[in-house]
């Protein structure tokens, strides 16, 4: 198999086989696959695209969280009242409509029915998408945990393979937060620790490090030209807090910092916010700020 299109053909020819060998390994979802030009297991976020006002072009894959493909793609994710799994981002924006939970779920089924394929696919996309952003003179960037944390470009040898392109993201491991706040895992890797209401002393270990801690707190997001974001604390637990929500890209964060995430539901925020209990950290005093335009 030596081009693109090939490897994507494959996809539509051998999906009842893939299925079958998905569904044996434990995956329950269905998926109707896209045409064949359209098979691409990269894509682009809104905040994401923010990244090029940093200097970076990104593209991320975004998998089934937690066990909603039958299998666990976040080994550390928590359940019940105050777990992180109830405040999934997928239930935010574009990531919660029909079209995208059906994305998810064909790229996790190609990725238990058929690895070797999966990355294929992968590496002829990170490939192009290495020229694109030479080409525009921006630093190639992929995130493959969008809402997941498997550690694909680790287990696939992916930021081997492509030295040259940045990977990061979140993950509640600890033992792989501290690799990277220590430098152990590559020039190209870069890992954000991500706080989930009951790790705190596992964020503390992060922080001292020299790493970054990603916190999601109990503040909503801006609506263009109806409402400014609310603000962020400046310390939490002492430490120093920046706004995370202002790019998604955390190789340019300073080390030993704060992420400071606002909570995200494009339905009942409210409600959705005191379900996610301790998963979100107050703001103390928040007051919300009016847009002026």
């Amino acid at each position: 198999m030596r081009t693109h299109t090939a490897a994507r053909q494959q996809v539509i020819d051998d999906w009842e086989t893939i299925s079958a060998k998905a569904a044996r390994k434990g995956i329950t979802v269905t998926a109707t696959l896209p045409q064949v030009d359209a098979v691409e297991l990269l894509g682009e976020g809104m905040k994401t695209d923010k990244n090029e006002g940093e200097g970076a072009l990104t593209r991320i894959l975004y998998l089934p969280p937690a066990t909603a493909s039958g299998r666990s793609l976040c080994a550390w994710a928590t359940y019940g009242p105050g777990g992180c799994a109830d405040a999934c981002l997928v239930d935010s924006g574009q990531l919660s409509m029909e079209p995208a939970e059906n994305a998810r779920n064909w790229k996790a089924i190609l990725l238990f029915g058929d690895r070797a394929l999966f990355r294929r696919l992968m590496v002829f996309e990170i490939a192009r998408h290495q020229r694109r952003a030479i080409r525009m003179g921006l630093i190639p960037a992929v995130r493959l945990d969008g809402t997941s944390d498997v550690a694909l470009e680790d287990s696939m040898r992916l930021a081997e393979a492509f030295p040259g392109v940045t990977f990061y993201g979140y993950t509640k491991s600890v033992k792989r937060a501290l690799k990277a706040a220590r430098g152990e895992l590559g020039a190209n890797r870069y890992i954000c620790f991500s706080y989930s209401g009951s790790n705190g002393r596992d964020a503390s270990r992060v922080l001292a490090a020299g790493g970054t801690v990603a916190v999601a707190f109990r503040a909503r997001p801006g609506i263009a030209g109806r409402r400014a974001p609310d603000r962020l604390p400046a310390r939490w637990r002492g430490v120093r807090v920046i706004d995370g929500d202002l790019s998604d890209w955390r190789p340019g964060d300073p080390q030993g910092v704060v992420i400071g995430l606002r909570f995200k539901s494009h339905r009942d925020w409210e409600g959705r916010a005191a379900q996610a209990g301790r998963f979100l950290q107050p703001v103390a005093g928040r007051r919300l700020a009016l847009a002026t335009c």
